[in-house]
């Protein structure tokens, strides 16, 4: 083997794990994406969950217990462009069917 030969392989390899090293760059970048994401999730989750009724809490768990009337600090202007928005949004549409929106399907 001659230098000029060795020099080409060792370029070679060199290209291989520069590409290797790009791709796996984006990968970890993505990932760190989607981990503060979701940790900016979590914590308005948190938020909206702390200020949920202590007796809604009970409600979630059983079945049979009695929904908690709203509270005017889950509809305050703020929660509206957070995913308190999202959740209000979806649990107050209404049915394509009368017959199937029973009492979830009542707008307050």
């Amino acid at each position: 083997m001659t230098n000029d030969q060795i020099l080409a392989y060792a370029t070679l390899i060199l290209v291989g794990f520069t590409a290797a090293s790009l791709v796996l760059g984006v990968v970890l970048y993505l990932r760190q994406c989607n981990s503060q994401i979701y940790l900016e999730y979590t914590k308005r989750y948190s938020v909206i969950m702390d200020k949920f009724p202590p007796e809604g809490l009970k409600a979630r768990l059983d079945l049979f217990a009695k929904p908690p009337e709203g509270s005017d600090e889950l509809r305050s202007p703020h929660c509206a462009t957070s995913t308190c928005a999202q959740r209000s949004s979806i649990s107050t549409r209404r049915s394509t069917s009368p017959a199937t929106s029973g009492e979830y399907g009542k707008l307050s």
